[in-house]
């Protein structure tokens, strides 16, 4: 019901209607053929977030070298648009292409870079776009201007300076690096010739070179100690048994002189004398061998008086146990003899020994200085291989830095240039007036205008048309009507 009153408002009143529709369809369709075009063109640069490809040039350049890092692409994508439109970048396309407004002045970049529909489409008929090609690593440079050739070669020349600004940024960040690491490897270069040079001082003073020369002398020389104790050792029992076993003769014969009842003959005090002052001679001499040579004055006076020593002790022992009253046999001399050279042995035995287990310590504590030294000497070489490796690493990394410095790398790249059309396809280039547009939206405009207009007349028309709407306003019967007039 309420349509066909709509359509009833419509047909009372459709000269307006009509009017207003065509009138504002026909303004903006003529007023299109009328203005200026203003036309797009595009460019696209492709700028990797993460990584940048110098190594293909260079194969031991890091992967990420030069590139930009950020915590978000989300503030990547800003980030770059705001260089693409940047003062350093429009300022120099400005000035490159003597882009100027209709009253011959240098365009603001202010109102150059997105200067709003109207101002592109009216004022200005110029400006200039960047955006992120929805979530990619693509950037869409959009030119606007009065003709194609115009658009594109702003276009062009927006993409040709945000990638010299690229490369200089990342140069001046590349070359802030190679500074940087200038400073370390002379730094480093200073410790490492420090530490070398005090290595080499260690190794001249504690003839560090033979450390391993030394210890396996000492080793074996431990080892030969260790061994003759030993041999003595065994030697020590074998004449202690002969020891007994001569001396259970020597009491068996006529000749044995008893004298200090159930005392040994080693016991006699005259022999205890002679053989102590022998044990301490030859462990003297046991000393001294081990720090002089045998033809030493030294080493030659102890030989004498341990000699000396000797002959008194089988002088003093032959004495102690032949009787004088009885003719003594060669086999009691021969009894005497070999108990005196089992005495003498076992002392020098036990002199030795002695010696012995005083130069095991001192050789292990001499060992155990040798393996310090040691500790100490690869310490400071470990010092200097390291130094002399990061300085190799640093060294390598500033080579790095001034090739990608020289080669101004960037991880941005133009993977699209603005093209001029031909005249066949300049259309597509248009960005405005767009007639097929236009038409559309003016038509849907005035259709909803006219409508307005006539509910506008229809609710200020206070006219009764019919009989009904008067009993209705008035709430009185209808009498009668005057017809209309007929021809």
């Amino acid at each position: 019901m309420e349509l066909l009153k709509l359509w009833d408002m419509i047909a009372r009143r459709k000269a307006i209607f009509i009017a207003i529709v065509l009138t504002v369809v026909l303004v903006p369709v003529v007023g299109s053929f009328l203005v200026k075009p203003v036309y797009k063109c595009s460019a696209k640069v492709w700028i990797k977030y993460k990584s940048i490809t110098p190594a293909l040039v260079v194969p031991s350049l890091p992967a990420d070298f030069g590139k930009f890092s950020y915590s978000s692409s989300d503030y990547l994508s800003d980030t770059f648009v705001a260089l693409i439109e940047s003062r350093p970048v429009i300022d120099n396309v400005i000035n490159d292409l003597d882009l100027k407004d209709k009253n011959g002045n240098r365009f603001d970049i202010r109102e150059f870079v997105e200067p709003g529909f109207i101002k592109k489409v009216w004022s200005l008929k110029t400006g200039l776009e960047a955006v992120q090609v929805e979530d990619s690593e693509l950037f869409e440079i959009k030119a606007y201007a009065g003709d194609v050739e115009g658009a594109a070669r702003i276009a062009n020349a927006v993409v040709g300076r945000f990638l010299t600004l690229f490369a200089d940024v990342n140069s001046k960040d590349v070359g802030t690096s190679a500074k940087i690491l200038e400073a370390q490897v002379e730094r480093l270069r200073r410790e490492w010739n420090d530490a070398e040079q005090e290595r080499l001082r260690f190794r001249t003073n504690k003839l560090a070179v033979d450390l391993d020369k030394q210890k396996s002398d000492l080793l074996t020389s431990m080892t030969t100690l260790q061994d003759q104790k030993r041999v003595n050792q065994l030697s020590l029992e074998a004449d202690r048994a002969t020891m007994v076993s001569i001396e259970a003769s020597l009491k068996r014969q006529p000749e044995f002189k008893p004298s200090e009842a159930n005392s040994s003959i080693e016991n006699l005090s005259g022999i205890t004398t002679y053989k102590n002052k022998l044990y301490d001679l030859e462990l003297s001499l046991v000393e001294k061998m081990t720090q002089m040579k045998e033809p030493h004055p030294t080493v030659s006076s102890l030989q004498s008086q341990i000699e000396y020593t000797k002959n008194a002790i089988r002088t003093t022992l032959y004495k102690s146990v032949t009787s004088d009253s009885i003719a003594h046999t060669a086999y009691f001399d021969t009894l005497v003899s070999k108990y005196g050279d089992a005495l003498l042995d076992m002392t020098t035995l036990s002199a030795k020994n002695q010696g012995i287990d005083v130069q095991i310590p001192n050789l292990e504590k001499s060992q155990r200085a040798i393996i310090e030294t040691e500790h100490a000497y690869i310490r400071l070489t470990q010092k200097s291989d390291n130094l002399k490796t990061v300085l190799t690493s640093l060294l390598a990394q500033l080579e790095y830095a001034k090739i990608a410095q020289a080669m101004s790398l960037t991880n941005a790249t133009i993977v699209d240039y603005a093209i001029v059309p031909g005249k066949s396809n300049v259309k597509s280039y248009l960005y405005f007036p767009n007639r097929k547009l236009i038409l559309v939206v003016s038509i849907f405009i005035g259709i909803l205008m006219g409508l307005c207009v006539v509910l506008f007349l229809d609710y200020t028309d206070n006219t009764f048309r019919t009989r009904g709407e008067i009993r209705n306003a008035l709430k009185l019967p209808v009498l009668a009507g005057i017809p209309d007039k007929k021809d």
